[in-house]
């Protein structure tokens, strides 16, 4: 968003610099990792959140203008690295980027075209492109919401979309692939909370006392260990318990920067986290190709066989014994140090 939105509101940046941070450590820590569980309650339910929170109500008269800004904003980022990432694929096969340790074989002429393909239709991410599921559900969600929005209203779009989301649930067993049309239902219930928030607020601050904060972590924490779950876990049963607990993971955090921001609005850590918040999509593009760098390191510090690089996006093992910290500035540091660079040298042209 820029300042010229009417709803814009600092804090915004900074919620999303600690969910793209927070996705980040989910995907540097092992397996098994009690604080990963906790991250991925509500760090990608955020991401939706935030989204619906931004939506302007101008798009519910002009549709064209709603849908090139997606276009723009989502189908064209896939696009632009989703190509040439496949056409790289089997250069990345040859420099043990991939290979048998994360499943991925060398493409045939056919197979690079389908895939080469599928990218314009937003499907078949590259392995290094692993997190781009979000661009394509956020793209469908997208559509679901606004079509709810638009046609029933914040309270009624949103139970429409619940109920969405428990039909693809209830008929899965049927037909597996309505796994990816549930995540986008559900995807789209989180932006319609979102939106919601935002009408309620009008862009006032969400203040509230830091033990209220905390409170809300707990029952992150507690749910933590009685109902483990990613948003696209959910079941029929535990679909309103998950938003719940993911509402409440997203209200913590957006009060911890509500009040960071108003004691220290000018602070450095302030700015950098804002920052991050700014530039999301190159850390969602390149962080699994920042860790192969930590990976790279691990393999010849420990006399490993090269082929160990193709782990996809870490070697567990060694994350487990502390290399997830690594992993974890390397994927959030290099992408936004290359943004930076790239951005002054536009500024100086």
């Amino acid at each position: 968003m820029t300042t010229g939105s009417p709803l814009w509101n600092p804090v915004v940046s900074m919620v999303k610099g600690a969910a793209i941070i927070l996705m980040v450590a989910g995907h540097s820590l092992p397996v098994g990792n009690w604080f990963r569980y906790y991250i991925y309650m509500f760090h990608m339910p955020l991401f939706f959140f935030v989204s619906g929170y931004c939506f302007k109500s101008k798009y519910l008269v002009d549709w064209r203008g709603f849908g090139f800004r997606r276009l723009r904003g989502l189908w064209w980022p896939f696009v632009k690295y989703g190509v040439p990432a496949v056409l790289l694929h089997n250069v990345f096969c040859c420099a043990n980027l991939y290979g048998s340790a994360c499943g991925v074989e060398p493409y045939g002429a056919s197979q690079m075209l389908k895939a080469v393909a599928l990218q314009f239709a937003m499907s078949g991410a590259e392995p290094l492109l692993g997190a781009y599921w979000f661009l394509n559900t956020l793209m469908g969600a997208s559509v679901l919401f606004y079509a709810g929005i638009r046609w029933l209203g914040r309270r009624w779009g949103f139970v429409a979309l619940m109920a969405g989301s428990a039909v693809c649930l209830l008929l899965m067993p049927h037909a597996g692939v309505l796994r990816i049309v549930f995540r986008m239902f559900f995807a789209a219930s989180y932006m319609m909370v979102g939106h919601w928030a935002s009408v309620h607020l009008a862009g006032k601050p969400l203040r509230g006392p830091l033990w209220l904060a905390a409170v809300l972590a707990l029952v992150v924490g507690v749910a933590t260990l009685f109902l483990p779950h990613e948003m696209t876990d959910a079941t029929l049963p535990t679909l309103l318990p998950c938003m719940v607990v993911a509402v409440a993971g997203v209200s913590a955090l957006w009060l911890l920067c509500e009040r960071w921001h108003g004691c220290w609005p000018q602070s450095s850590p302030v700015r950098w986290l804002s920052y991050a918040g700014d530039h999301t999509l190159a850390i969602l593009t390149w962080h699994f190709l920042c860790f192969k760098l930590v990976t790279l390191v691990i393999v010849v510090t420990n006399h490993l066989p090269m082929s160990q690089l193709a782990h996809i996006p870490i070697i567990e093992e060694y994350a487990a014994q502390g290399w997830w910290l690594a992993y974890l500035l390397a994927g959030v540091l290099l992408p936004l140090t290359f943004s930076r660079c790239t951005f002054g040298k536009r500024l100086s042209r």
